[in-house]
């Protein structure tokens, strides 16, 4: 177990520590049980380091929510307004429920 990675998920430039790990004889090495089950990007910049980065993978149709910025802040906006209790009332939509929808 590696517990000098940084393990939050804000983005930090701070090294918490530097320690020396020998890799197998596959070029493996181990991160520790607080990495299981995740997916990391992996980069190797010009110096040689290997730079790991946490990453959550997005379903493709959801993909376009991520890459519009103005969609992105509007569903912040709103989930801070839910927040802040700053919401109203559109009805109980109850007389939609009587409405057939046709099957695709």
């Amino acid at each position: 177990m590696l517990p000098w990675l940084p393990m939050s998920s804000a983005p930090t430039s701070k090294r918490k520590s530097r320690k020396s790990i020998l890799a197998d004889a596959k070029g493996r090495v181990t991160l520790g049980a607080w990495a299981a089950g995740k997916t990391f990007q992996v980069e190797l910049d010009d110096a040689g380091r290997v730079i790991l980065t946490a990453v959550v993978q997005v379903p493709e149709h959801e993909a376009w929510l991520w890459k519009n910025h103005e969609a992105v802040a509007a569903v912040r906006r709103g989930l801070a307004d839910a927040a802040e209790g700053n919401t109203r009332s559109l009805g109980t939509f109850s007389d939609l429920a009587a409405v057939k929808v046709p099957e695709p």
